[in-house]
């Protein structure tokens, strides 16, 4: 539960730590879920290792550690998740940095995250090994905001899709930030789909 205090009774920032032992939490789907209700964009702070999937219906900031492959030093979210990795739900708001996000196959639209609201990414980020029927890697729907922030380093490389869009599938806006770093490669059947979709 938020904390609040006793003079306003408005809730104060709170970081909330995850990690497989030893943590407040150690099922990213609960620190989420905490970190929402408490009506603020409190940072959940993911360690090394990795985390299965979870979904996102309010404001959440998420860092991990760090996107590589070594869980004993980066935070990866995997696993079999239907139909997404990351659901960000209409009217969800989040920022993601400092993970990889990978190995989920996926019937539907979206294998790594399937985005109705607003996703930003905020550091680095590596998605790959996933597959969907659209968006292997990325689906932005048509509600949905994607935003490549500044200092963003976000690579989506080895997915696939059945139909269209390997990398990512837009159908609603995709903005890249002056001074991201963003690679969308090595995708099947195509890398963005439409093509204009890639930075």
């Amino acid at each position: 539960n938020p904390v609040t205090s006793a003079a306003s009774a408005e809730p104060v920032a709170i970081t909330y730590t995850v990690c497989l032992s030893g943590c407040p939490y150690n099922n990213l789907q609960l620190a989420v879920n905490d970190a929402v209700t408490g009506n603020i964009s409190n940072p959940v702070t993911v360690g090394p290792g990795t985390y299965s999937s979870f979904t996102v219906g309010g404001t959440v900031t998420i860092e991990g550690v760090g996107d590589g492959t070594d869980p004993s030093s980066n935070t990866i979210i995997t696993g079999q998740a239907q139909p997404s990795l990351i659901g960000n739900a209409q009217g969800g708001d989040l920022t993601l940095g400092g993970v990889d996000i990978t190995g989920n196959a996926s019937p539907a639209l979206g294998g790594g995250i399937s985005n109705q609201g607003m996703l930003t990414f905020d550091g680095d980020v590596l998605i790959t090994g996933n597959s969907a029927s659209v968006g292997g890697g990325i689906y932005n729907s048509s509600t949905g905001t994607l935003t490549f922030a500044a200092d963003s380093d976000v690579s989506i490389t080895g997915n696939s899709a059945s139909v269209s869009g390997g990398g990512l599938s837009n159908d609603g806006t995709v903005t890249y930030a002056a001074g991201s770093t963003v690679s969308i490669t090595g995708n099947s059947p195509d890398n963005c789909s439409p093509a204009s979709a890639c930075p």
